[in-house]
This record gives structure tokens, sequence and C-alpha cells, in this order.
């Protein structure tokens, strides 16, 4: 197990950090462009994201965000365009700026339209698309940018194969947020329908309930009014 996931599980600072120091340790001992540049890469992406989301703070993100930025000038390698959008997104989420969400459903865009439609990467680039896409979509209280997102979110799960309870799970967040924001029934209710198709197969012959529905309809009945802000301040400038 790498300390990326380890992070994921132990959610600690001194975890946390460890994680990304160790991603920055094996970026610089692959040789760019080679055979391991893109996993070292997505990895610290994915570490300075759940520190990110840990602690809303992150003063290597800029730096991140800049290594992937390169990367991606040089190879449209869908790993690398989908860790960019991931460090996109933090970016929008730890300072507010639109157009670092605007960038990030950009990038996330072009992961998804470059590997193959049967690739086992294709169902993660598309419900980290979804997930950017509905949050535009409920800033700009767009409905018809809404729907289209919740319709990446379906073909993620239909996509997913064995990562199918991860993936819907993830398409629950994304319509539970979204519903509890602009109060879209509809959507909701063609999640839930979507969702409750989904096989939760976790191991082999082993069937579990589907958790990602009564999570939705959970938190569906503890809307807030659509439009109320939750979430501390955020800086006003986004990544360069």
């Amino acid at each position: 197990m790498n300390a990326s996931v380890r992070a994921e599980r132990d959610r600690s600072r001194p975890s946390l950090d460890r994680a990304v120091e160790m991603a920055w340790a094996a970026l610089s001992a692959v040789v760019p462009g080679g055979r391991g540049w893109p996993i070292a890469l997505r990895n610290l992406a994915a570490a300075v994201n759940a520190r990110i989301s840990a602690f809303g703070e992150d003063a290597e993100l800029d730096d991140a965000v800049d290594v992937l930025r390169e990367a991606v000038n040089h190879t449209g390698d869908p790993v690398l365009l989908d860790s960019l959008g991931v460090l996109l997104s933090a970016c929008f989420r730890l300072r507010g700026d639109a157009e670092d969400l605007d960038r990030a459903v950009q990038v996330k865009r072009r992961a998804v339209d470059g590997p193959p439609l049967d690739s086992p990467e294709r169902a993660g680039y598309l419900i980290n698309l979804a997930t950017s896409m509905a949050e535009r979509a409920v800033r700009s209280r767009d409905d018809s940018a809404l729907a289209e997102a919740v319709e990446r979110g379906i073909e993620a799960v239909d996509a997913a194969g064995a990562h199918r309870p991860r993936i819907a799970g993830i398409f629950a967040q994304v319509l539970v947020k979204s519903y509890q924001t602009t109060g879209a029934t509809q959507l909701l209710a063609e999640g839930i329908g979507r969702l409750r198709g989904v096989a939760t197969l976790t191991r082999p012959g082993r069937r579990v309930p589907h958790v990602p529905v009564r999570a939705v309809r959970a938190a569906a009945r503890t809307v807030r009014p659509p439009g109320e802000p939750s979430g501390p301040q955020r800086r006003a400038d986004g990544c360069a």
C-alpha cells in the first residue's frame, strides 16, 4: 500500500504530510516522460488534494499545478490531464476562482476523450468530470449543464465495472450536493433510479445493500434552502 492510499485511510496531518513528501520524492526519482512519470504525477496530485480536502489549505498546491501543467503541455496523457483537473478543482474549492473551475472542466473533458471507450480508467475520468461540471452548473444556476453533469455521472457508473460501488458512491454525493443547492428534484429522482439498478458487488459472490441510494435519500430529507452558502470564505485569487 503506497503512502497516498494510507493517507486516504489515515487522514491525520502527519500521515498526509508524509504522503505529499513521499510523492515529491518519488517524482524526483523518475525520468520525465519515462514509464513511471504519469503515475508519480498522479500520486502527487492525489496526495496534495487529500491534504487540501482534510485541512483546507496547502502551500504546495501551486507548485504541484505548475508541474502537472508543464507535463500536460508535453503530452496529452489522460492520466496527467485528469490529475491536473483534480488539482484545478482543488484550487477552486480553496480559493473560489471560477476560472480554475472552468479550466478543470476543460482538461477533464480532454481526459475523458483520450482513452478508448472500454478503458478501465475512463469511469474515473468521467466521474471526476461530472463532479466539476455539476459544481459549475450549480454555481451558474444552469439547469441544462446540471443535466449534462448527471448524464456524465450515469455514464461513469455504467462504465465502472468492478469499481461500480465506489463510482456510484461518488455519483450519489454529486447528486446530493446538487439537490441541496438547487432543489432539482427531477435530477435527484433520475439519479436515485439509476443507482437503484446498480449491483454493488464488493467481492465475488457477495452482494451488499445499496448504500448510495440510502445516502441520497437521507441527505435529501435535510436539504438546505437553495442558494444558501456553505463552508468557509475563500481567497479570491486562483491558481496562476
